[in-house]
């Protein structure tokens, strides 16, 4: 049943998945400009950092969009110049760089769901504490609107998310030989 569900799945929607990277520049006095080094390290030493956030199809792995930054611009503020590469029913694969109330809820107004991994050192999930148990480990719970507005909203945006946030959290176990990752904490949209 669940590849009945995946295939029709597919076939209506477009996955999508978001990554971050770095590349190291050449060291000239033009990207030394564009994309400073540390100040950690001594001038002279280093190399430019650009930082890439990168929207790509699951399907084929085509790009469909990119936004470049430097080491001082954040990874949401970047991903949030390729929202106008989604499209409603679109559902977006994020890692926990991306478990953003703000994303989610900018996704949301857009009708594109989110699956993004929870960054569980930051945010401590109680399944107990759930306002709806779907199964062992699995829960809807509601999000409230951070108190302070993300630096790469503008004021506008800010005021124009939702005061809550329906989400579905669910922790996986990962069995694969090789795979270091024992069990996976994940935040998603789509609700049923």
């Amino acid at each position: 049943a669940s590849t009945v569900i995946m295939s029709a799945m597919l076939e209506t929607t477009f996955m999508l998945c978001s990554t971050i990277s770095t590349v190291r520049l050449a060291d000239t006095p033009e990207n030394q400009e564009a994309f400073p080094q540390s100040p950690s390290q001594k001038a002279g030493t280093g190399f430019p950092v650009m930082k890439i956030v990168a929207l790509f199809c699951i399907a084929g792995g085509a790009i469909l969009g990119h936004a470049v930054g430097n080491l001082w611009n954040s990874e949401l503020s970047l991903v949030a110049q390729l929202l106008s590469a989604l499209s409603p029913q679109d559902v977006l694969i994020a890692d926990r760089g991306f478990c953003n109330y703000a994303l989610a809820a900018l996704l949301g107004k857009k009708q594109v769901a989110v699956i993004a991994r929870v960054p569980t050192t930051v945010r401590k999930i109680d399944f107990r504490k759930g306002q709806k148990r779907l199964g062992p480990k699995d829960a809807l719970f509601v999000w409230t609107q951070p108190k302070a507005r993300c630096p790469w909203l503008s004021m506008d945006q800010w005021l124009g998310l939702p005061q809550t946030l329906t989400v579905r959290v669910l922790r996986v176990r990962v069995r694969l030989p090789g795979v270091r990752v024992r069990e996976l904490t994940l935040m998603t949209t789509l609700l049923d």
